[in-house]
């Protein structure tokens, strides 16, 4: 009967220590995605599911030592709400079933504003993406690069040599000398070519006496407008002078600071124009100080030595390219047969995690970014260092965003009135210039929107930018 017993609490010891091996399982498997694949840039996202392994080592752990009848009780009520949990997840698939992957997501929004548009203005929009336009050309003959962004490499940390004894580099531009597809807003794609860094400027500028360097994001890079009319041209227009801009879409505050100390040292110029984004610069400075790399630009002597090494970037830039096309298209395909059918990820329970954790994260995301100024701080204290040993005039000009003047489109930073007081203390208390676009332009224009392509959320028109460099210009020969 004591042999039979033990035999039977032996039994009901095996489900439990199963329990404890895929909970011991899970913490294992977390860490290794949390630190190795993406170097603790996405730790806040982990942070739920390691305190969920942990707690259930714990839990069961501590079962082992109640008699039988309180395990078996325990032990159904987990297997009951397991079983619960998949019947919610079958649930949710069955009546919440994403009918379009990303690239069908995107597709759709690039139409319905075609659409708007076309209703309200009569004009028809280029509703392609950048890859479709590539592939249409190259039936053409014509050959043509896509960006992919430094904002893009952070989780990664840039990309691999492919031809080097070096592990990694993280390029801040794209492959020079190249035909670049641009941005549609307009209504039609802008195509542009790069310099011999991979910036959208004109290459021989690099050879003269630089009067003014912007640095900036998508605003900065211009490849949304002619070049004739982008803030590069407009400045040069207006100055007679050279002008290079040493911006990329999506860069955020640090990924510029990188691009100031790696290529503004080559001209030395006159004036720097830090362009300053309100709509996003906050947001993104948080994923860049995730990153090991760009946090190492915050020391005095860091640097890639960039500038030496284009032909090296040009190399493995090329087949990174290629590589994410490749990917692209197979994940297309592969969402399109199996989005919502692969078995893994119904046990993964993807569509109820979606659920659960997507406003957790962002509000943890959203904590986070009221506290981004305080980086944003530290990023302009080096700014202003490496501009001062440059002999260099900086101006920070703050740039609004249309989703100021637009209903909706709610964020941390439009609740907090975007941080503005806090980042204009902040260039106060540095002695940077500061140069007002939204106090001076925008802020009692009868109709702010107009300074937006088709009045919507975008870029700056053809119209804004002319006025904003003429404001700037004139700014800076008041000082």
């Amino acid at each position: 009967m004591i042999l039979d017993s033990k035999k039977k609490i032996n039994k009901i010891n095996i489900p439990i220590y199963i329990f404890i091996f895929f909970s011991v399982g899970l913490l294992l498997y977390t860490h290794y995605k949390s630190e190795f694949i993406y170097n603790s840039s996405r730790l806040n996202q982990y942070l739920i599911y390691y305190l969920f392994s942990i707690c259930s080592i714990i839990c069961f752990s501590f079962l082992l030592f109640f008699n039988s009848e309180i395990k078996k009780n325990f032990l159904l009520f987990i297997i009951t709400i397991i079983m619960l949990v998949y019947v919610f997840e079958g649930i949710v698939r069955v009546f919440f079933k994403d009918s379009e992957n990303l690239i069908e997501k995107n597709k759709k929004i690039r139409e319905n504003r075609a659409s708007s548009i076309l209703d309200k203005y009569g004009i028809e929009i280029d509703t392609r993406s950048p890859v479709q336009v590539k592939k249409d050309l190259k039936k053409d003959g014509i050959d043509v690069s896509l960006l992919i962004t430094p904002y893009r490499m952070i989780e990664t940390e840039g990309i691999k040599h492919y031809d080097s004894k070096l592990n990694k580099i993280f390029p801040l531009a794209g492959l020079s000398k190249k035909f670049y597809v641009g941005g549609a807003e307009s209504g039609e794609y802008k195509f542009y070519t790069t310099d011999r860094y991979g910036f959208n400027n004109l290459d021989d500028d690099w050879d003269k006496e630089i009067f003014i360097t912007l640095i900036g994001d998508s605003f900065t890079h211009g490849g949304y407008l002619d070049f004739a009319n982008n803030f590069t041209g407009v400045l040069k227009k207006i100055s007679t002078k050279p002008v290079l801009a040493l911006g990329q879409p999506n860069n955020g505050p640090l990924l510029e600071l990188a691009t100031l100390k790696e290529y503004a040292k080559k001209v030395n110029p006159s004036i720097i124009l830090w362009m300053y984004y309100e709509g996003n610069d906050l947001i993104e400075i948080i994923d860049e100080k995730k990153s090991i790399t760009l946090n190492k630009y915050f020391s005095e002597n860091y640097s890639q030595n960039l500038i030496n090494k284009q032909s090296l970037i040009d190399r493995s830039y090329s087949k990174f390219v290629e590589e994410k096309i490749s990917k692209l298209d197979q994940k297309n395909n592969l969402e399109n047969d199996q989005s919502d059918t692969s078995v893994l990820s119904v046990i993964k329970l993807q569509k109820i995690r979606r659920i659960l954790f997507t406003k957790l994260f962002d509000k943890i995301r959203d904590r986070e970014n009221t506290k981004s100024t305080q980086i944003l701080s530290d990023v302009l204290v080096e700014a202003k260092r490496e501009t001062d040993l440059l002999e260099s005039k900086l101006y920070f000009v703050y740039l609004p965003s249309a989703s100021r003047f637009l209903d909706g489109n709610k964020n941390v930073l439009k609740e907090n009135d975007y941080f503005r007081k806090e980042v204009i203390d902040i260039v106060d208390e540095l002695d940077i210039g500061f140069i007002d676009i939204y106090e001076e332009l925008f802020k009692y224009h009868e109709n702010p929107l107009s300074f937006y392509h088709f009045s919507m959320y975008s870029h700056y028109n053809k119209k804004a930018v002319e006025e904003i460099s003429q404001e700037i210009y004139k700014q800076i020969l008041n000082n």
